[in-house]
């Protein structure tokens, strides 16, 4: 036992003493030797590393951007974002709107300044104008914008305008990627207005409230026709009336009006937030009198083209004994 205990004893020792000679013998390499031999600047070290953290870029998307030409004219739509600046400061500019032929339906040119608030949100300011049918309009606004919990883009901002007008827009949209290149990106957008504006067809709140059904425009329909002026203004192409030395031009939104081949007695057209964009109008096929009522159209052009359809429809037909017809478009 005494001799296997020795044998150990000098097995560990030569273990021990190999070790130390391989530590000793062991020499770390040398550290990368450095061509810089002075402190290096900001510019510098960014070109060195390949990184800068001040550095400014922008970017612009097109997240719309649409024409079409049918019988009814040619028809523009688009969406469009930009920014500037670095990872602090940043100048932006948005605009999106409607045109048709030679009128502008609606029109939002958004710009101003955004700073990071925190690692979510940013802080936003700027001036807004807004186009289209009836006067323009100016706001300076004000809100916050960033990715809320659930990775929502989300953006709340308030306008203040002329003649005590105020106004408020939330956004809210997310991603859901199916893959790297199909993604699916549903939105919603509220628009609030604190009073009516009656001259650009707006109502206060975030609906008109509308809850009127189709018969009940078709019996709207009848009574206006019994008003000459209403009759005759609703079927004009255009109208200019001056507020004081300002002239205001208003243009038909409806497309038919003007047309050679349609005799409309009275019409109307609008767009809410319930109904989406409406047409009812009265007009005459094959010497009779027909009541049209479109509601939840698609767009601006859908409306007046479900119009052509069923007129059509009931040429071919050679219009029945019913005199008042109804159409709700849908989505």
């Amino acid at each position: 036992m005494k001799r296997l205990a020795a044998l150990l004893l000098l097995a560990w020792a030569s273990l021990a003493q190999g070790q130390g000679q391989g530590q000793l013998e062991h020499v770390p390499p040398d550290p990368p030797q450095s061509h810089v031999d002075h402190d290096m600047s900001y510019r510098e070290m960014t070109e060195m590393m390949g990184m800068d953290d001040r550095r400014r870029f922008g970017k612009v998307m097109f997240n719309r951007l649409e024409w079409h030409d049918g019988d009814d004219g040619s028809q523009y739509a688009w969406d469009a974002h930009a920014w500037y600046g670095g990872d602090y400061h940043k100048a932006w500019l948005e605009a999106e709107g409607e045109r048709v032929e030679d009128s502008t339906h609606e029109s939002r040119i958004e710009g101003g300044w955004e700073r990071i608030i925190s690692p979510w949100w940013n802080v936003r300011a700027g001036l807004r104008h807004d186009a289209g049918m009836g006067p323009a309009r100016d706001w300076l606004g004000a809100g916050f914008t960033g990715l809320a919990p659930g990775f929502i883009e989300s953006e709340a901002l308030i306008y203040l305008g002329e003649d005590g007008r105020t106004a408020a827009r939330f956004k809210f949209q997310r991603d859901f990627l199916f893959t790297q290149r199909l993604v699916l990106q549903p939105e919603i957008e509220l628009d609030a207005f604190g009073k009516d504006d009656p001259e650009k067809l707006i109502g206060s709140g975030l609906s008109s409230l509308n809850v009127s059904n189709a018969r009940d425009l078709v019996k709207l329909v009848n009574a206006t026709t019994r008003n000459s002026v209403i009759r005759e203004y609703s079927t004009l192409p255009s109208h200019e009336v001056r507020l004081g030395k300002r002239p205001f031009v208003y243009r038909n939104t409806n497309l038919l009006i003007g047309k050679s081949d349609w005799k409309i007695l009275v019409q109307k057209t609008g767009f809410t937030n319930d109904a989406g964009q409406c047409l009812v109008m009265q007009t005459m096929i094959d010497d009779r009198v027909v009541d049209m009522v479109f509601l939840n159209s698609f767009g601006s052009l859908t409306r007046t083209a479900d119009a052509r359809r069923i007129r059509k429809w009931m040429e071919a037909q050679g219009v029945p004994s019913v005199v008042s017809a109804g159409a709700v478009g849908t989505k």
